[in-house]
């Protein structure tokens, strides 16, 4: 009888251990995280940051400057949140809806376009961009972007929200 009982208890209190399992140790806490990360990671970079400097279009135009590649690469902090402008060839364009993200070569060497910047832009006024096409764009600089290549090296190049674009024909 009393290893009935104790065998009872134990029993109650291995029942009472699997129902007070630390929340980790369980599947749903796991899967919750999960989703939680696949939304955090796949809203980074996509749209506009909300701190966006908003200017009339000549205004805006007017105070981007003109940087180097290898400046705004190397001392990305210090150009943080500066508007820019860039003329270059753009050789990706990966579309959403009407969000582009684009990856635009910004320094004219001998032959071709070289140093990419990665852009974000919001197609506004019919204007659409096409890989191959020469651009003059006027953005914001927001440090850099890291992403991963087909081969899968990672890959960090300077970012820029772009507002305007200018295709050249």
């Amino acid at each position: 009888m009393e290893q009935e009982i104790q065998n009872g208890v134990v029993c109650e209190q291995a029942e009472e251990r699997k129902k007070k399992k630390k929340i980790y140790k369980r599947w749903w806490f796991w899967a919750l995280l999960a989703i939680v990360g696949i939304i955090i990671i796949s809203s980074i970079g996509s749209g506009s940051p909300s701190d966006l400097i908003d200017l009339p279009e000549e205004e805006y135009r007017a105070q981007c400057g003109e940087f180097s590649y290898d400046d705004i690469a190397r001392y990305p902090d210090e150009h943080e949140k500066k508007l820019a402008k860039f003329t270059g060839k753009v050789v990706q364009v990966m579309r959403n809806e009407n969000e582009l993200q684009l990856r635009v070569n910004v320094t004219e060497g001998k032959y071709t376009y070289e140093d990419t910047v990665y852009v974000f832009y919001t197609v506004e006024n019919g204007v659409n961009v096409l890989e191959g096409d020469i651009i003059t764009m006027y953005g914001e600089l927001r440090g850099m972007i890291e992403y991963e290549s087909v081969l899968g090296a990672k890959i960090t190049i300077p970012r820029i929200y772009v507002k305007f674009i200018d295709v050249e024909k």
